[in-house]
C-alpha cells in the first residue's frame, strides 16, 4: 500500500490534471479497503508537505491539497498542530484554488476536535482517563487555532489582494478564505460541546452588530478590525477588556463617540466569550432567568 500511495501523490504533485481524478480515486480504494493500513502508512505524506511550496503550478498544488484529504483524517488526532500550521501556510496561497483545495480537506482538523471532545459513549458510561486528557488537549488546540486564524484575518484586513486569483464568484480574498476557515470553527451546526450554538436570534442580532461596526469604520477609520474586537471580547478574562474596547473610541471625531459606545457594548453583550464557554452574556442571563422561572 505504501508504494501505491506515493505514487499517487507524485501523480498530484506533478502529473496532469487529466490524471488527478484516477489519483485521488486510487487513494480512496485504498482507504475503503484497508483503513487499518492506510493509518499506518499515512505519515508518508509529511515529506509531501515540506515540498508543497517547491510545487510551481498551483493547478498541482490545489490537487495534492486536495489529495490530502483522508492523510488528514488518518493522521489529525496525533499530528494535529502539524496538519493545522501547514494549513494556516497554505490558505495564504496567492491561488484560490489551492486555497479552496487546502480550506477543505482542514475540515477533518475540525472533526478531529470535536471528535476529541466529545467522544462517543453512552450517557451512563463515565469517560476514561485518557478520554478527558485528550478533551483537555483539544479544547486548547481549537482556541489556539482561532488565535492563528484571527491573527491572520487582522494581518489581512490591512493588506492589498489585487494579486489574488478570482475562482468561480469567489471573492479572490486570502482573508475571505480564512473568515470562511473561522466561521466553519465557530459557527457549524454539529459543533461539540465547547462550540455553543447561538439561536437564531442571537445570530441575527449578531449580525446586526457587525453591520453597525462596519458602518462606523468607514466614518471613524480605526486602526483595528471587527476580528479584532471579536478576538478582544472571545479571550476576554474579566479583567479590564471591557475598557479596551471603549478605549478604541477615543480617537473618534465627537459626533461619533456615544454610538461607538453604544455599538461596542452590545458586541460585547451579544458575542461569543470562552470564559461563558462560548455564550454571550445576554444567553447567560436568560437562561439564568428561565432556571430561576422553572422553565
Amino acid at each position: 500500500m505504501k508504494d501505491e500511495l506515493s505514487r499517487y501523490l507524485d501523480i498530484l504533485a506533478t502529473g496532469k490534471p487529466a490524471e488527478f481524478k484516477n489519483a485521488k480515486r486510487g487513494i480512496e480504494r485504498l482507504w475503503h479497503e484497508n483503513s487499518e493500513k492506510f493509518q499506518k502508512e499515512a505519515t508518508l505524506v509529511f515529506p509531501y508537505l515540506k515540498l508543497f511550496d517547491k510545487i510551481t503550478d498551483p493547478k498541482n498544488q490545489a490537487a495534492l491539497a486536495s489529495g490530502m484529504s483522508l492523510f488528514f483524517l488518518a493522521l489529525a488526532d496525533d499530528y494535529f498542530d502539524i496538519l493545522k500550521n501547514f494549513s494556516l501556510s497554505i490558505i495564504q496561497s496567492s491561488h484560490g484554488h489551492v486555497r479552496e483545495a487546502i480550506r477543505k480537506t482542514a475540515d477533518w482538523l475540525y472533526v478531529s476536535i470535536t471528535a476529541r471532545t466529545d467522544p462517543f459513549s453512552s450517557r451512563s458510561q463515565k469517560l476514561t482517563g485518557r478520554q478527558i486528557n485528550n478533551q483537555v488537549i483539544a479544547k486548547a488546540q481549537y482556541h489556539e487555532f482561532l488565535r492563528q486564524i484571527t491573527d491572520l484575518m487582522d494581518q489581512y484586513s490591512y493588506l492589498n489582494d489585487d494579486q489574488t486569483e478570482y475562482i468561480d464568484e469567489m471573492k479572490p480574498s486570502v482573508l475571505k478564505s480564512l473568515e470562511l476557515l473561522y466561521d466553519r470553527l465557530t459557527f457549524s451546526h454539529d459543533a461539540a460541546d465547547f462550540l455553543h450554538q447561538s439561536t437564531p436570534v442571537v445570530q441575527l442580532k449578531r449580525k446586526e452588530i457587525e453591520g453597525r461596526l462596519i458602518k462606523l469604520f468607514r466614518k471613524t477609520k480605526p486602526q483595528i478590525s471587527l476580528h479584532t474586537i471579536k478576538q478582544i471580547i472571545y479571550l476576554e478574562d474579566g479583567s479590564d477588556d471591557f475598557h479596551k474596547l471603549i478605549s478604541l473610541s477615543s480617537n473618534c471625531p465627537s459626533d461619533c463617540i456615544e454610538e461607538v459606545v453604544s455599538t461596542l457594548n452590545d458586541a460585547w453583550n451579544y458575542f461569543p466569550h470562552r470564559c461563558l464557554d462560548g455564550k454571550a452574556p445576554v444567553e447567560v442571563v436568560r437562561e439564568s432567568k428561565d432556571f430561576s422561572s422553572g422553565k
